[in-house]
């Protein structure tokens, strides 16, 4: 379609204004890493901005990292094993979360999930710029509801270098109650397409967070205002954004590239801390994960990773390990 082609164009413009005066800079996780920031269109909260890291080899394969919600690219091995299994890896940081979120933002504010598409389609550009003809995309969370939105609406247009996604426990359905799923989410999700900026109840625990930071029951060291124990508040506009989504995925399951869906062997419920939080997923379900994903219409794998955490790649050590060869076998 002619408006296809204008679209492409004007990432195309924005993507060579962009690159007259970004820069990569070193990044703060230092370690060879590079950051650039890279100046979006305005929307309706105003300016935006996102921010593509970067660690290469130059190498012809690269891989793509789209966080979760929340959430932010810190996860350092993750990169390091694409780098020594021949992969460029690069990570972004969408428009209002981490490097990417402005003073004036909401953080991790949006209306509907396209918003995110330009984000993806720039990074995209850029990672081919720079010379690589093969790309994954690898995506946790709501990241790999993003990713899924993102392959889906492109159809057979998908972009041609995009040839995989891999799914770190991605967020395809609510896991909620039966009364929740059926009545009170499509209801405030109603009512977010009109008044987006009601808030609605959060109820997040902050059991996940304390079973991976370090200063708490996990190993890792991480930035804890871009990723608090306590979930940023969410509003109606986000979750008619993200119900609306889940929905478009789960009435046409045709994707076009090969899919690898990884997730934990069980959920964990839990009220107070317990050392089942470091062997389960406690934030989504592991069931609907699998049983949504198995319907897509491409060639589809789902690999359980015994004992892994929401995010696999934070995972013990010998969890995480598996996780890595399954995305390479």
């Amino acid at each position: 379609m002619e408006s296809d082609k204008i679209i492409k164009l004007l990432i195309l413009l924005l993507i060579i204004s962009c690159q007259a005066f970004a820069q990569y800079q070193t990044d703060v996780l230092g370690n060879g890493f590079e950051q650039q920031k890279i100046l979006m269109p305005d929307d309706y909260e105003g300016k935006v901005v996102i921010t593509l890291v970067r660690k290469q080899q130059q190498q012809k394969k690269a891989v793509l990292y789209i966080h979760g919600f929340c959430d932010y690219f810190f996860q350092e091995e993750l990169a390091k094993e694409y780098l020594a299994n021949g992969f460029d890896f690069y990570a972004i940081d969408l428009r209002k979360y981490g490097r990417s979120l402005l003073d004036h933002q909401i953080p991790n504010n949006c209306k509907n999930i396209k918003e995110y598409f330009a984000d993806i389609d720039t990074a995209l550009a850029i990672i081919q710029q720079e010379g690589h003809d093969s790309i994954q995309i690898n995506a946790h969370s709501t990241g790999g509801l993003i990713a899924l939105a993102y392959a889906q609406a492109h159809g057979q247009k998908a972009n041609n270098h995009l040839y995989k996604l891999v799914l770190n426990s991605p967020f395809v359905d609510m896991n909620q109650s039966p009364f929740n799923e059926k009545i009170a989410i499509p209801t405030v999700s109603f009512l977010g397409r009109f008044f987006p900026k009601i808030k609605v109840p959060d109820g997040v625990s902050t059991l996940y967070g304390e079973s991976i930071a370090k200063q708490y029951h996990g190993e890792w060291e991480y930035n804890m205002k871009w990723k608090p124990l306590v979930a940023f508040d969410v509003n109606a506009g986000w979750l008619h954004a993200i119900y609306q989504a889940q929905k478009r995925i789960q009435k046409n399951y045709q994707i076009k590239q090969t899919i690898l869906v990884c997730c934990s062997d069980h959920a964990t419920y839990e009220n107070v801390y317990s050392e089942k939080l470091q062997k389960g997923d406690a934030v989504l379900s592991v069931n609907d994960i699998q049983e949504i994903c198995s319907k897509f219409k491409s060639h589809v794998k789902i690999k359980i990773i015994p004992g892994g955490l929401h995010d696999l790649a934070l995972s013990e050590k010998s969890i995480r390990s598996l996780y890595f060869q399954s995305i390479f076998e």
